[in-house]
C-alpha cells in the first residue's frame, strides 16, 4: 500500500526545514577568524565533526531513494566548534 501523499509532503517539508537551519556544505566563517586557511589543520577537524551527530549529519537528497547522492550538512553550531581552534579578528 502506497502512503498518502500528505506523508511525503509532511517528509519533505520537515527536510526543508530543517535544512534551513543548516549551513550548506562548508561553513562560511572565512572573515570571522584572523588565523584561518582550508589547509590540512581545517580539513582534519572538519573529519572530525563526522563523529559528532549535532554538528554533522550526512543526508540523501532525495530521501525518497535509498541508493542516491548523499549531502554532508553541518549545524550552525559549528562555528563553536572552530571558534576554538582559531583566534577571532
Amino acid at each position: 500500500m502506497k502512503p498518502p501523499v500528505y506523508l511525503k509532503l509532511f517528509d519533505k517539508a520537515v527536510a526543508a526545514i530543517t535544512s534551513a537551519v543548516e549551513v550548506y556544505n562548508k561553513p562560511g566563517f572565512l572573515y570571522r577568524d584572523s588565523d584561518f586557511k582550508a589547509a590540512k589543520k581545517y580539513h582534519d577537524l572538519r573529519k572530525k565533526l563526522a563523529d559528532d551527530t549535532k554538528l554533522y549529519r550526512l543526508r540523501l537528497l532525495d530521501p525518497s531513494n535509498p541508493k542516491g547522492i548523499k549531502k554532508p550538512f553541518y549545524s550552525t553550531n559549528v562555528l563553536v566548534f572552530f571558534d576554538k581552534h582559531y583566534t577571532q579578528k
